[in-house]
């Protein structure tokens, strides 16, 4: 069973940075975990969680928030953050009792190697919003 521990994960950024995300909480054996920004609305989220469908196949999923904050002004001169769009992923595994960790092990791998920029289908796709023809 995966330890509920920080998680350091490294963005595409023309200097990639790593971006550290720490256990908040698990509600409904939905863990939990954030990239602290000092203002908790601007802070970076995923989620994970195992579970069973209803056909019994196991379910993997894991999700992402990430929220843009721009300082808003206020009549008075006072300033305070506010959400101007958020960024999101939505990522489902689902196996059958059948499948080996082989197998599972080869999804992850294909899955991560269809997500990187060799693979330009796919990452244009997602990173410049263009249509596959």
């Amino acid at each position: 069973m995966p330890q509920f521990e920080p998680v350091v994960l490294m963005d595409r950024a023309a200097t990639p940075e790593e971006h550290t995300f720490y256990p908040r909480d698990i509600v409904n054996n939905v863990a939990s975990f954030e990239e602290s920004t000092g203002i908790p609305i601007a802070n970076n989220r995923l989620t994970a969680s195992v579970s069973r469908t209803g056909q019994g196949r196991h379910k993997v999923t894991l999700k992402g928030t990430f929220p843009i904050v721009q300082n808003a002004v206020a009549d008075n001169g006072v300033s305070s953050p506010l959400v101007v769009r958020r960024g999101y992923f939505d990522c489902t595994f689902s196996f059958e009792d059948t499948s080996t960790e082989d197998e599972r092990r080869n999804i992850v791998g294909i899955l991560a190697s269809a997500l990187a920029e060799d693979a330009p289908v796919f990452s244009d796709a997602i990173t410049k919003l263009q249509a596959i023809y």
